[in-house]
């Protein structure tokens, strides 16, 4: 494991929940969880080289040629080789956008769980405004958008310019693209762009960010009737709460069909069964975690072979059955006790099965 991504588990499980009631721990358990999902899919892109692209040449001349220009992509989009110089683009992009994101995303959920429910719901403008919009319209026309990047047309591509029916678009284009659509059947591209761009919805994320960033508002939908967020009760405070975490998870989980979907094309494609097993315990733990069905009656309904995790320590896998203390470590935390081993065993990862599988002490 990166030992970064494991030093993130180990302060994770040292949390303390002080400024938030008990009934919503459980869900920032889950955001915590496929937050770092989401970062280990990160963290692999970077290892063993992967953001990087190899470049055959026609010809000895072109490798000379390139060699010496002080331009490398107009270079090879002027030389036949655009589709390189897209996937080079792309990468970086899908590798900026995504860190950058995540940084939000972090301390948002560490704001939230003291408390500073102002400061979280301000953090999360900037992520699910503007990087996840990038995410979506990388995913969904990448020949589009790495063209107007390329050209630095930042007037064509800066959020405040896309208007909403392009803006619906870009997500209509994404949603068709990502997997586990049974869980999106609910949210077209209609509903997404309400929540995070429409003032006048009643779910409007964009209602609360203005709120949180301005202690004073005036557009109608949102004006003031004393300083936003300053004298808040209980109860209203406690509304707020409920609201992040009405909200939160589930762009979460869209967030990471985004990821997993962009990883595919951009840095490798991973096996179905790899697919097949993240998928299944992921779906599991939102499920789980937004309670509107019973999780353990559907993961009763898959194959028990998902419920298998690589322990790093002692090369096992080790299987768990429904109900142990185990399974209880799976579902209400980040990790489990291996029982041959002792150590710790990290759930919060997406697990690369054939990277496993060729490692030398599984042959």
């Amino acid at each position: 494991m990166n030992p970064r991504l494991r030093e993130a588990i180990l302060m994770r499980q040292t949390r303390e929940y002080k400024g938030l009631p008990e009934e919503y721990w459980h869900r920032q358990n889950f955001c915590w969880y496929i937050h770092d999902i989401i970062i280990s899919i990160f963290w692999d892109c970077i290892e063993n080289d992967k953001l990087n692209t190899k470049v055959t040449f026609k010809d000895e001349d072109h490798a000379r040629r390139f060699n010496r220009t002080d331009n490398l992509f107009k270079w090879l989009y002027e030389n036949g080789y655009a589709d390189k110089a897209d996937i080079i683009i792309s990468k970086q992009v899908y590798y900026g956008i995504l860190s950058d994101m995540c940084h939000f995303i972090y301390e948002s959920l560490s704001a939230i769980e003291k408390g500073k429910i102002a400061v979280s719901l301000a953090l999360l403008r900037k992520p699910f405004r503007d990087n996840l919009l990038y995410l979506e319209w990388l995913l969904g026309d990448p020949k589009e958008f790495i063209e107007l990047v390329y050209k630095g047309d930042i007037d064509a591509y800066a959020i405040e310019n896309i208007d909403a029916k392009k803006k619906k678009q870009i997500i209509k284009n994404a949603l068709c693209l990502i997997d586990n659509k049974a869980f999106f059947s609910k949210m077209n591209e209609e509903v997404y762009y309400d929540l995070r761009y429409n003032y006048s919805a009643g779910n409007s994320l964009q209602r609360v960010w203005n709120r949180a960033n301005h202690l004073v508002t005036t557009k109608p939908e949102i004006r003031s009737a004393e300083f936003n967020f300053v004298f808040l009760n209980e109860d209203i405070h406690i509304e707020f709460i409920d609201y992040y975490y009405r909200q939160v998870p589930h762009l979460l989980f869209y967030t990471y069909c985004l990821v997993i979907k962009l990883y595919n094309s951009l840095i490798r494609r991973v096996a179905t069964s790899t697919s097949l097993y993240n998928n299944s315990l992921i779906v599991f733990k939102f499920i789980d975690s937004i309670r509107e069905i019973d999780a353990i009656e559907h993961f009763n309904q898959l194959p028990k072979e998902l419920l298998s995790f690589p322990c790093l320590d002692c090369k096992k896998v080790i299987k768990i059955e429904v109900g142990s203390k185990e399974f209880e470590g799976f579902r209400t935390g980040w990790s489990f006790s291996c029982p041959d081993c002792k150590n710790n065993i990290n759930i919060s990862k997406y697990v690369f099965l054939e990277d496993y599988k060729k490692h030398p002490d599984n042959q």
